[in-house]
């Protein structure tokens, strides 16, 4: 019974540990994931910003060209 008892308790010591590893490394692997995802989603807010502010300077400068006629 002694035996058995000794081999579940250091089977469940290493079960536990490698679940803890498991969930660390699936941790930091999402995380990682979601900050080399950051550039690409700045870089796309740039385009949509530079866009909207190219439309609002053609926009200023018609206004500025309609009211000197």
């Amino acid at each position: 019974m002694r035996g058995f008892k000794d081999f579940f308790h250091e089977t469940n010591d290493i079960a536990l540990a490698i679940v803890i590893v498991l969930l660390a490394a699936g941790l930091i692997g999402w995380r990682i994931r979601i900050i080399l995802q950051y550039p690409a989603q700045l870089a796309k807010e740039a385009t949509v910003s530079g866009n909207t502010e190219t439309e609002q300077m053609q926009a200023s400068d018609s206004s500025k060209d309609s009211a000197k006629k």
